[in-house]
């Protein structure tokens, strides 16, 4: 999970809760650390008032909800809240590592006449010559689409 140091004008960077680090802006690491308390009792850190403020707010988060549980997030129960901005490229690459860490594998899907298996070929003929043939495909959008 990753929390802001700032926001708007002020944003000074974010935490990289999973890889326990401190980005500037432009994804630069300014500190690691080994435990929250150490970002806390920072002094440089919290010179900053922005980012004392920041941290503040992450320590009552940290207080106020249960830590990530993979299980239970991926029963659907809780959601890991990633800060970023992909327009501004800031903790795409934490929210990429997330994604493909946590999110769960592939699954069969519902297809006739039966269902696709995700290790399964791309492509597969019916067994019977009155079958049609079919072939995975994806979707693209064109160009003229509004």
């Amino acid at each position: 999970m990753v929390w802001p140091l700032g926001g708007g004008v002020d944003f000074k960077g974010i935490v990289d809760l999973v890889g326990k680090r401190v980005l500037t802006p432009a994804g630069v690491e300014l500190k690691a650390f080994d435990t929250l308390d150490d970002l806390f009792a920072d002094a440089a850190l919290n010179a900053d008032p922005v980012i004392r403020a920041s941290l503040e707010n992450l320590d009552l988060a940290r207080a106020g909800y249960p830590e990530f549980d993979l299980a239970t997030y991926r029963a659907g129960h809780l959601t890991p809240v990633i800060f970023g901005s992909a327009l501004k490229s800031v903790a795409v690459p934490e929210l990429l590592h997330a994604l493909g860490t946590w999110a769960p594998g592939p699954r069969p899907q519902p297809a006739e006449p039966a269902p696709i298996s995700p290790d399964e070929p791309r492509s597969r003929a019916s067994s019977s010559r009155s079958r049609p043939t079919w072939t995975r495909t994806t979707a693209t959008a064109s160009p003229s689409c509004v």
